[in-house]
This record gives C-alpha cells, sequence and structure tokens, in this order.
C-alpha cells in the first residue's frame, strides 16, 4: 500500500512538472516574438499592419487617379524670332556710314552663333591683309605693337569716330565677328574696290588696305555695349580698329600706291 501511494505521489509530482514546463517554454517563445516585433518588424501583429499599409496605398492611388489628369512631357524646344541685326563700319576720311549684311546666321527659324571675336591675333591680321595685297603686287605688311596699342586705345572708347589728329592711317569697323570679316567689308563691301577709278579715286578701306607706302599694321578689337554714334542693334557690339603707317590715302598719290584699275581690278 506505501509502495502504491508513493507510486501515484511520484506520477503526480512529474505531471506537474510537465505542466509547469509547458507554460514556462509557450511563455519564452512569445517574449522573444514579442521583441522581434519591435525591433524588426514593428508591431505585434505585422499581418493587420501589413493589411492597413496595403488598404491605404491603394486608396491614395485610386484617389490621384481620379483626381489627375494625364500628364504630357514634350522635348520640343521653344523656338524664338529674333530681331534682324547688322553692322556698320566706316571709311577711313570724311564720316560716310556704310551698312552691310547682318552678320547673325539663321537656320530654319533659329539662331546659330556667329564664331567668337578674336581681334587679338596679330597673325591672322598680318596674313589678311597681305593676300589681298598680294593680288595688287605690293610688299606684305609687318606687324607693330606700338601701332597695335595705338589701335586699342581707340578702340576701348567705343566710339564710333576716328582718332583725332591721328599721326597713322586708320581703318574702322563694327559689328562683324571675325578678322577675316572685318578685310572682306574692307575690300568687297559697297562703295569700296568695286567703286574705285584711277581717274577719280576716293579714299576708302580698300585703298589703305593696298597702298604701297604703308609697311607697318597694327590692330585691336574691343566689345563694346555699344559702340556710340552706329545704331547698331546689337549687344554688345566689337569695335575693329587698326592703324597703318606710313599712312595712306594722301590725296593726290593714289595712282602711285593704288595698282588698281576701273573696278578695283589689279593692275600689276
Amino acid at each position: 500500500m506505501c509502495i502504491q501511494n508513493s507510486v501515484l505521489i511520484l506520477l503526480g509530482l512529474l505531471v506537474a512538472l510537465s505542466a509547469n514546463l509547458t507554460l514556462g517554454s509557450s511563455a519564452g517563445h512569445r517574449l522573444r516574438s514579442s521583441s522581434d516585433s519591435v525591433s524588426e518588424k514593428g508591431p505585434s501583429n505585422p499581418s493587420i499592419e501589413s493589411r492597413s499599409i496595403e488598404i491605404g496605398a491603394s486608396s491614395w492611388w485610386s484617389s490621384w487617379k481620379s483626381t489627375s489628369g494625364p500628364v504630357t512631357v514634350t522635348s520640343e524646344p521653344t523656338k524664338v524670332t529674333l530681331p534682324s541685326v547688322g553692322g556698320s563700319y566706316n571709311f577711313h576720311q570724311g564720316g560716310h556710314h556704310v551698312k552691310h549684311r547682318p552678320h547673325r546666321v539663321y537656320t530654319d527659324g533659329q539662331y546659330t552663333k556667329p564664331e567668337p571675336p578674336s581681334g587679338s591675333d596679330p597673325q591672322r591680321w598680318v596674313v589678311a591683309h597681305n593676300k589681298v595685297r598680294a593680288q595688287y603686287g605690293v610688299r606684305p605688311l609687318a606687324w607693330d605693337n606700338k601701332l597695335a596699342n595705338a589701335a586699342l586705345v581707340r578702340a576701348q572708347t567705343c566710339i564710333w569716330a576716328h582718332t583725332p589728329n591721328d599721326v597713322y592711317g586708320e581703318n574702322i569697323a563694327a559689328g562683324q565677328t571675325s578678322i577675316e570679316q572685318v578685310l572682306t567689308n574692307w575690300v568687297y563691301g559697297p562703295q569700296e574696290r568695286d567703286e574705285y577709278s584711277p581717274s577719280n579715286p576716293i579714299d576708302t578701306h580698300f585703298t589703305q588696305v593696298v597702298w604701297k607706302h604703308s609697311v607697318r599694321l597694327g590692330c585691336a578689337q574691343k566689345t563694346c555695349i555699344e559702340v556710340q554714334g552706329t545704331g547698331l542693334p546689337q549687344s554688345p557690339v566689337d569695335f575693329w580698329v587698326c592703324e597703318y603707317d606710313p599712312p595712306g590715302n594722301v590725296v593726290g598719290e593714289y595712282t602711285l600706291n593704288v595698282n588698281a584699275g576701273l573696278g578695283g581690278r589689279p593692275d600689276v
């Protein structure tokens, strides 16, 4: 009987111990789950929270689609119509102004930027002059820094006028965008070479460029907000000045210094 009671007591203790272990294990798992949900997934019931987020996003998207119209993106550039602009240049003497064709280039209504001015390139100035002089059988010009400095002083005034009491020959231009364009206008522009007549010579840029007794050259360019006196609409505008020594366009000496026939044809 004692043995039987002892067995029953032992079985009771085992059952009680088993129940405690089960409860302890279950509680420990919930603690770890709660801890994990706080540190990694937020709320203790992620499935419910996930559904709430999905429902909220879906509701926002439906609302946005119902209130927003279609968005159209276009890469077509806006075309801007620019006013015509031109240049102006002056003869060596007299105040006579001549207009020439605009220097800006247009393609299908769109503006093409002209080449940047380069007025401080002695080699380009000398080559541009001497190409023309070679056609008329006169010796090439040589660059002179003293003349270039005098040209710069004139150009920096940004005033459309010749140097008062200048001891050099002087050509000025405004509105052109390159050295080569300046020389083209001085030689082939209106009332330049084509208008030359040995029987009735007049002073022009052309006659100074090909003047036989001029042997030294110095030029400069200044970009001005405006060149006062030109009336040119563009801003900024480039002002170009060249000085020649000895000076050309001397009254009574044209036939001796300009090797050109009627219409400026080379007479060599």
